[in-house]
């Protein structure tokens, strides 16, 4: 088929290509959640393991020449807890304290909750330690992060489980 007289090839696309990313896609659970929400709840989450662990570390900072120990079983006596509720919330509401403050919400891509094996050993403890790993864990990092910005918003950590982040509506 050839272009009419009036074609002109150094003209814009006239398709719309300014949709907004994973607009129509949505879960049988619900629509997906937005990438400030899941960026925020990421932040909050960490944010409160830092606090949960600080007392224990300002004690190791400045007294670990006198007591190590005191400070290192703060740190446990203060961050397993939390460590806990934070699995077992996730475990078995998909919502983390960060989650359920910002209406959000983790599920199977079945719509699901996603239990431990899927919610906590394969979204944070298997990226954590793949994370960790000398040269290679910077690149898992990025690539984890940067996979939120695909069609379907799941990052490697989703696709390693199974699951999506959806909001609660």
């Amino acid at each position: 088929m050839q272009p009419g007289p009036d074609f002109n090839p150094y003209a814009a696309p006239s398709e719309r290509v300014d949709r907004e990313v994973g607009a129509g896609f949505e879960l049988n659970a619900g629509p997906l959640a937005p990438l400030g929400h899941r960026w925020l709840g990421a932040f909050l989450d960490n944010l409160f393991m830092v606090g949960s662990l600080l007392p224990g570390t300002l004690l190791f900072i400045f007294r670990s020449e006198t007591n190590p120990e005191l400070a290192f079983g703060l740190m446990v006596l203060l961050g397993l807890p939390f460590l806990v509720v934070q699995s077992w919330l996730i475990s078995t509401t998909g919502q983390s304290i960060a989650k359920k403050l910002l209406k959000t919400k983790i599920v199977t891509v079945a719509g699901e909750p996603p239990g431990f094996v899927r919610g906590v050993l394969l979204r944070s403890w298997l990226i954590a330690a793949l994370s960790s790993i000398p040269m290679v864990g910077g690149v898992v990092s990025l690539v984890d992060a940067l996979m939120i910005f695909r069609t379907d918003r799941r990052t490697m950590h989703d696709h390693i489980a199974g699951t999506n982040v959806i909001q609660v509506l």
